[in-house]
């Protein structure tokens, strides 16, 4: 998954996984306290709004599916900033 800030919001882009039929998007403020923020259908992008700029966010994502989800994924970090 590739994280990419922008004002007030970062831009998640990620490689669909075989038999994904949606994704749960996960967010915290350290790569140990992430919590489900978004349940997303079967995309590979997703943008999280509202956020403050110059805080570090972090992100990760569980694939799923009829018979359940993944493991949650690696962390990635972002941190908005204005224009």
């Amino acid at each position: 998954m590739i994280a990419t800030a922008g004002n007030a919001q970062v831009v998640l882009n990620w490689t669909k996984s075989s038999g994904a039929t949606g994704y749960e998007i996960h967010r915290g403020s350290s790569s140990g306290s992430l919590s489900k923020r978004a349940d997303v259908g079967d995309v590979a992008t997703y943008t999280a709004t509202g956020l403050s700029n110059g805080t570090t966010y972090y992100f990760a994502i569980k694939a799923k599916n009829a018979s359940g989800s993944s493991a949650v994924s690696s962390s990635v970090s972002a941190t908005p900033i204005a224009p």
